[in-house]
């Protein structure tokens, strides 16, 4: 688990998770990454971002089972097309970024 400055950004920060092939798939990164992230936000992190690739439904549970919100793609941080999550430290909080092509503007929503 890693919270981490996002290439290219101002200050941004991003939550990741890297795990041994064998381990995909298993739940394993909700509990810790819940944690991770709620330190983020003890020690005055404002939000936090996620990127995943296209194609990684394990990461996309994980991000939606410790509340970030899909927002759409982006290729703002890494070459690749990726899936931008984001979570405020405030409930009535907004991303203070959008993605390259927003959630509505994706045609196969259902696959994500």
């Amino acid at each position: 688990m890693l919270l981490k400055p996002l290439p290219g950004g101002e200050g941004d920060v991003e939550i990741g998770w890297h795990f041994h092939p064998d381990s995909w798939g298993k739940g394993l990164a909700s509990d810790p990454a819940g944690a991770v992230l709620a330190r983020g936000f003890a020690i005055g992190l404002k939000e936090v971002w996620a990127v995943t690739d296209l194609d990684n439904p394990a990461s996309v549970a994980a991000c939606r089972r410790i509340g970030m919100r899909l927002l759409g793609v982006t290729h703002r941080s890494y070459h690749d097309a990726s899936l931008m999550f984001w979570v405020g430290a405030r409930e009535d909080q907004e991303p203070s970024l959008g993605p390259d092509v927003p959630l509505s503007d994706i045609e196969d929503v259902a696959k994500l």
